[in-house]
């Protein structure tokens, strides 16, 4: 089935910003003929949302589906026979035929019923039947002890089932913290989890570790996916330990002995070492300390990875990556946080281990959830909720009171491309969003970098990927069905945001809004007094965040001149957006380049070229809704 398609309905948390004058006569929220139909459709503040849903338990079908209102022209059926599934793949559920008028506006959640009953939510998904043809379309979760399957869908196909799939193509691992639990949706298909929980330390001149107890419990309590002990130095204190320690034979050992009593005590399956900090002149020490730290381990069974940092020149420094590989389950490549440089620096070192002989599938490349910026003093981590807070900050240019008609000149501080800021856009160089102000430039991480990033993985051959900080929060990125796809096929659909999402929207209480795309906007104040409420929203293409800011409106002002000098005000953090939903793919867009495997295996080890050519970038945003990017 060939559905037209829909943008999603943007929903946003306002945050409103209290004058203190607030008190006297308030404005009436917009009406629906105030709302842009061209641009968001936003459905008014969230105070006035409402959604009507309805469920339909179609007679002769248990197959469910949760939708709008127009969820009673939909008419699933089940099939007597089932069609042969991929290699790989075994069949969980019946086919069910859809039968939908075109045009309907997901999103849609589906229940199906399984041929059994299971408890295992590993590696199940809905897959599309068309023209003998099956696609993954989004990860589902047993439901109703086990005799249902539940999962979101942004249209709704010509025919679905549930399947699960037995071997993956890469690999998957998660890092969190000490104390977290993974994020549900990131489990699925994980076969390692990561808990940085201990570090190196100084004890009366001996080497040895500092843990906090019990700190697997929460992660154990969650998953049964192998744990293990996550061993970080990425703090001063941390990596001055490990110096020292890598400067002494007696004390490296004292180092592994601890790390040995810290995974008997959590009862962990392995460890991880992250040490993204050691000088060139230890690399020798270091490759000693790794060797014999994986021996103790596999004699016990048990495993042991290693993070790596990309090196900024073909010398990778202290880390010996052919002598490395040898000995460790896995290296988890750290690539670079400086968005400029991330394609430059990592294509460069893969291509130049590559060029060593390096087998690159025992290579797994690590997906940062956190958005980055960089300003004069360095660069930082950012929530993609921050970075959109960051953006919708707003600046009132207009001084003094406002009297009924007035115009009142509003800007986004942050994106106003009049001041020089660059706006929200996409950056080509680092493949994600993006925007510049006052010396700064921030970079969104959300399933377009990621699917980006997904691509040069499968592009070098690299077997598997690792996704940090993976505890569930809302305020980062969801992209958890973009990372699933690769792992489980090795296939990667790289889109681009649909351009007007990128672009700023001011809404009012009352009044109208004059210009404003290019982060600047005038107010009309309405001719009733009172305090009304204007809010700037901004998107990075998935997630809308909106900020307010509350205006008074007397009788008796007297208009003022514009003045270039803005008003301070309040800053505060928006509640996230409530379930954002993926936008579907562009009938205009240009073909995408992801090549799945055939017919992955548990290991797979693709040979990739000696010089690995990048991958073509998109030549221009999509006129639609997202799409394939371009070759």
């Amino acid at each position: 089935m060939s559905q037209r398609p829909s943008r999603p309905e943007p929903r946003f948390a306002p945050v409103i910003f209290d004058d203190d004058e607030r008190g006297g006569p308030r404005g009436q929220p917009p009406s629906s003929s105030d709302v842009d139909p061209g641009l968001l459709r936003i459905l008014g503040l969230v105070l006035g949302l409402a959604i009507v849903i309805s469920l339909l338990v179609v007679p002769g079908s248990p197959l469910r589906v949760l939708g709008g209102e127009d969820s009673n022209r939909i008419t699933p059926r089940a099939r007597d026979e089932m069609p042969p599934v991929p290699e790989g793949l075994v069949a969980l559920s019946r086919l069910y035929d859809i039968g939908a008028p075109e045009g309907l506006e997901g999103p849609w959640t589906l229940t199906v019923p399984l041929l059994e009953e299971t408890s295992d939510p590993r590696n199940l998904a809905f897959y599309r039947y068309e023209d003998g043809e099956w696609t993954r379309i989004a990860a589902v979760s047993p439901v109703d002890g086990g005799d249902f399957a539940r999962g979101d869908v942004d249209e709704i196909p010509k025919a679905i089932a549930v399947l699960r799939r037995t071997a993956l193509a890469r690999s998957l691992a998660l890092i969190v913290g000490a104390g977290e639990t993974p994020d549900p949706a990131g489990l699925n298909g994980a076969s390692i989890v990561s808990v940085l929980a201990a570090s190196p330390a100084r004890t009366e001149g001996e080497g040895s570790l500092a843990r906090e107890p019990d700190a697997l419990a929460a992660a154990r309590e969650a998953t049964e996916t192998a744990l293990y002990l996550g061993v970080s130095a990425r703090e001063t204190p941390a990596i001055e330990a490990l110096d020292l320690l890598l400067t002494d034979t007696v004390l490296a050992a004292e180092h592994i002995q601890a790390i040995m009593l810290a995974v008997q005590a959590e009862d962990a399956a392995g460890v991880h070492l992250d040490y993204p900090h050691v000088a060139a002149a230890r690399r020798e020490a270091l490759t000693a300390l790794v060797r014999d730290l994986a021996s103790r381990l596999n004699d016990g069974g048990l495993g042991l990875v290693l993070s790596v940092p990309t090196p900024a020149t073909d010398d990778p420094g202290a880390y010996d990556w052919p002598a490395l590989i040898e000995a460790v389950d896995a290296l988890w490549l750290v690539p670079p946080v400086d968005g400029s440089a991330y394609y430059t620096q990592l294509e460069a070192a893969l291509a130049a281990r590559v060029a060593e002989g390096v087998d690159l599938s025992n290579v797994w490349l690590v997906l940062d959830r956190r958005s980055h910026v960089r300003g004069v003093d360095g660069i930082e981590s950012m929530t993609l909720r921050e970075s959109l807070v960051v953006a919708s900050t707003i600046e009132r240019q207009t001084q003094g009171g406002i009297g009924p008609g007035f115009p009142v000149t509003l800007k986004g501080a942050n994106i106003s491309t009049e001041d020089g800021n660059s706006g929200l856009r996409w950056d080509d160089g680092a493949k994600a969003v993006s925007f510049a102000y006052a010396g700064r430039t921030v970079w969104l991480e959300n399933r377009f970098s990621a699917a980006f990033r997904l691509d040069l993985a499968r592009r070098f051959g690299l077997g598997g990927v690792v996704v940090e900080p993976a505890a569930q929060d809302e305020t980062l990125p969801d992209f958890w069905n973009t990372v699933a796809t690769f792992v489980e096929d090795g296939s990667v659909l790289r889109e681009l945001p649909y351009g007007p999402y990128l672009r700023p929207s001011w809404r009012s209480s009352a009044g109208s809004i004059e210009g404003g795309e290019g982060g600047e906007a005038v107010w009309r104040a309405p001719d009733e007094v009172g305090v009304y409420d204007i809010t700037l929203v901004v998107s990075d293409g998935v997630v809308f965040v909106g900020q307010q800011i509350a205006l008074r409106v007397s009788e008796g002002q007297q208009e003022p001149a514009p003045t270039s000098t803005p008003e301070p005000t309040a800053t505060a953090t928006p509640e996230p957006t409530a379930s954002p939903t993926p936008a579907p793919a562009a009938t205009t867009a240009p073909a995408a380049t992801a090549q799945p495997t055939a017919s992955p295996t548990p290991s797979p080890t693709p040979t990739p070229e000696p010089t690995p050519s990048p991958t073509p970038e998109p030549t221009a945003t999509p006129s639609g809704p997202p799409g394939p990017a371009g070759n």
